[in-house]
Order: C-alpha cells, then structure tokens, then sequence
C-alpha cells in the first residue's frame, strides 16, 4: 500500500509541510523577473477540462518539430480517466489536428489511463506509451487499463501493444534497447516489482521477468550507451543501483550502493573529457535529497555529495553540456554544467501566480528554448533557458 500512497501523494500534492517549504523557498527566486524574462510564453489545455475533468500534462517528446504532450484526465473524484496526447507545432507553439474527420481541433485519444513514459523509436517511426492503469480495485476493475501503446507519428494511429493483466500487472515504467528488445516494470504492489523483457516489434512478453531483480521496489530503468539496463532500487536493504548486461539478462557486478534510495536515473556526457557519467537523484522519505554521480564504464566511481539542498520529489535532465534539475516540490528549475555536477549555474521559479506548479518533465527544443510541463497548473511554459539569474 505504501507505493500506492506516494503514487497518490505525487499527483495529488497534498502534504501541508512540502507546500509550506516550496512556497517559502520559491519566495527567494524572483519571481515577476521569472514571468517576465524566463517565461517566454504559455500553452493551456484548459479547452479540454470541463467541470468534471482535469487535465494534467506529464511527459513529452519532441519528433520532427512536433511536441507530443502526454495529458492525464482525472474526475471530480481524482479517479483516473483515459488520457490523451496533445500535439505542438514547435514553430508556432499551436495545437495541430490530429484527426480531419471530427470537427475541431482533436487530440490522439487513448485507451489507457495514467499515461506517462513516452519513448520514440525512429527506425519503426513510432512512438511508445507507457500507461499505469489503476492501482485499486480488484483484478477486473484494476486491470485493462494500462499497458504499453505505440503511436504512428505519420498517421496518429494508435495500438495497445502489450495490455496489463493479472499475469503482467501493472505497467509502472519501461525502456527500450532496440527495435526487438525492451524492458517495463511490472508492479504488483509494495516489495512486489518484477523486469520483464518484451518485443517492441512484435509486443511478445518473455516467459519469465529478470529474476535477479524479481521483488524489489523499482523507481526507474534506463539504458546507457552500452545497451546495459541500468535499474534503481529504493528498498531501504538494497537501495542502490543494479546494472543488467541485457545480453544475458544477469547483473553486471555488484549492486551499487547508494547513500538514499534512488529515484531518477539520466545520463550525461562532460563536454572535457566526453565521458558518460549517470546522474543519480536520491531521496530519504524524511524530507531530503541529493544527487550523486556515478561512471559508465567498468570502474563505475561513484561521487556523493554534489547537491544536498534538494526536496524528496525531484529529477533530472540532459541538454548537451548541461543538465538541469526539476524540483516538483520547490516549483524551481536548477541548471548544472555536465563538465561540474556539483556547482549551481542558474535557478529560476517556475510558480508564477500559479498556487504550485509541480513540473512533472522539460523538454528541449534546443540551446536557448525549453517546454516546462507544469502538471499542476495543467499548462506549459515556454522558457528562456540561456536567461542569467
């Protein structure tokens, strides 16, 4: 029950103590400079709420000069509706048509409720969805409403390509390797997780998950240069970094301990030495974070201690010579320089006159632009990321 509860928690915001310190820290970013330099520009989706829907953009790719937005829905109630993508013009920052036939500007719709992963795959022209369902209710309510979904990015056409099951439970994240070889966790519940390896030509499931990482607590996979699988673990007994050679679906050495349980993995290349060194955001559920850094290669140094001023609910992303945290909790943007992961460039506030924003991803068009998913306020931002402090 307890990862439902923090599932809950990270979309519902509603912890008194996280709001109180977010608004007293973001108070020290200024915050007309930041509406009036920093935001360039907004994108609502308020034309898809009604006084029963809420819409919630959660992650985003961009293909081709096009932004595809992932929108959660949720009822009055906070109960999960089928989701939608939103799709953007980059050049003009304006929704485009997806479907000729229905009158008005139409979204891709979709099946599948708490959409979040979205990955693109250029050799199949496709993108890749991955969706959470429900967490409650038993194995007919539960299930049959999330899984993995693949987007043609030509024709907007859409198909489940694997379905959650009794047999494959939830779809709690995913990455992939290559055209025929993927990976998703399948979640069960708390102490329950499991990797199972899937075709994302085909959608075929192998029969067994990685068993050397069958019930742990997994927070996030992802795959280094190498092809290797690198997956967080957050069990407080184990809590680390396991890496899987996906050649052999075994572990590549010895678990990687970290200091706080592991959250978010993203990868960055130093402009100096073109070395490739994972960024890895840890938390503790007493209030704290850190990120700490760790090689890609066979000696795998790890590094603590580069940032101890985060919140608990926070992650990272890459552009070029730079990386760049995303503070849900705080509502601030921090920028790093992948040659120093441990000194601040910049930090602006992305609360605006928003009550929170709760950014749940950054999107980079290039060097200068960004697109902020403020999942909260249920808009983006158009941001200036070359802006000084």
């Amino acid at each position: 029950m307890l990862q439902e509860s923090l599932y809950l928690l990270d979309k519902l915001k509603t912890s008194l103590f996280i709001g109180l310190i977010a608004f007293v820290l973001s108070a020290c970013v200024d915050e007309e400079e930041t509406k009036n330099n920093y935001k360039l520009s907004e994108i609502s989706f308020s034309h898809y709420e009604s006084e029963n829907i809420s819409v919630k953009p959660d992650q985003g790719i961009i293909v081709d000069g096009y932004l595809y937005v992932v929108l959660q829905k949720f009822s009055n109630e906070w109960d999960p509706e089928p989701g939608i993508i939103a799709v953007i013009d980059t050049e003009t920052n304006q929704e485009v048509d997806t479907d000729d036939s229905v009158e008005g500007i139409q979204p891709i719709h979709l099946d599948v409720s708490n959409p979040s992963k979205i990955i693109y795959r250029p050799e199949l022209g496709k993108l890749f969805l991955q969706a959470s369902g429900l967490f409650y209710g038993d194995e007919e309510e539960r299930y049959n409403a999330g899984g993995i979904v693949t987007i043609d990015v030509n024709t907007y056409e859409t198909e489940l390509l694997i379905d959650d099951s009794a047999d494959t439970y939830n779809v709690y994240n995913m990455t992939i390797v290559s055209d025929t070889l993927g990976y998703y966790v399948a979640y069960k519940g708390w102490g329950e997780n499991y990797v199972y390896e899937f075709n994302p030509t085909t959608g075929d499931i192998a029969d067994s998950s990685v068993i050397s990482l069958n019930e742990k607590n997994i927070s996030d996979i992802e795959v280094d240069k190498e092809g290797n699988l690198w997956v967080a673990n957050i069990n407080a007994e184990d809590a680390g970094i396991y890496i899987v050679d996906t050649n052999t679906n075994e572990i590549d050495g010895a678990l990687i301990p970290t200091t706080m349980p592991p959250q978010n993995i993203t990868f960055i290349t130093s402009p100096n030495t073109d070395d490739t060194l994972a960024v890895i955001a840890t938390f503790n559920f007493s209030g704290s974070g850190e990120h700490i850094t760790i090689t890609v290669d066979d000696s795998r140094s790890i590094e603590t201690g580069l940032g101890t001023d985060h919140s608990t609910d926070f992650f990272f992303v890459e552009n070029g010579s730079e990386f760049y945290k995303v503070d849900r909790s705080f509502d601030n943007i921090v920028k790093y320089s992948s040659s120093d992961p441990a000194t601040v460039l910049t930090q602006h506030s992305i609360r605006g006159d928003d009550v929170e924003a709760n950014p749940h991803d950054m999107v980079f068009l290039d060097d200068s632009t960004a697109y902020i998913l403020r999942y909260s306020a249920g808009n983006i931002w158009v941001v200036d990321t070359l802006l000084e402090e």
